[in-house]
């Protein structure tokens, strides 16, 4: 994560466009995203529409920038877009770091494990 910090002007997290590969799009969520937000640099998400980060993603629009198709022109456009725009750059930057603290924290996360056990104990349920 400080390796990207320190070297990454941006981020890119691609996902399968395939159709062999449309289910697990849908319902996997990328794991990378936690690194990608801990290194506060911005992040370029290529997705599918129906991919589960897309629907992540429209609830923090300055997380990451969101591209829902694969031409590589296009990729390339929204990477020189992030990078020539400081501005941008640095919104990008802060919401990144900022998604990741409320999404992925660890003290976050186990919180809400601990919590869910104890409406559990509390149900009944063992």
């Amino acid at each position: 994560v400080a390796k990207l910090h320190e070297q990454g002007h941006a981020l890119l997290l691609f996902t399968d466009f395939s159709a062999a590969s449309r289910e697990g799009m849908r319902t996997l969520f990328p794991s990378k995203l936690v690194d990608y937000t801990a290194a506060a640099v911005p992040i370029l998400v290529v997705a599918p529409p129906d991919a589960s980060i897309v629907d992540h993603l429209r609830t923090l629009p300055n997380a990451a920038q969101l591209l829902t198709e694969s031409n590589p022109r296009r990729v390339a456009t929204a990477v020189d877009e992030i990078v020539g725009d400081e501005k941008r750059w640095q919104s990008l930057a802060k919401g990144a770091a900022e998604a990741g603290m409320k999404d992925f924290d660890y003290k976050v996360g186990f919180e809400s494990f601990r919590l869910a056990l104890q409406r559990g104990l509390r149900a009944g349920c063992r």
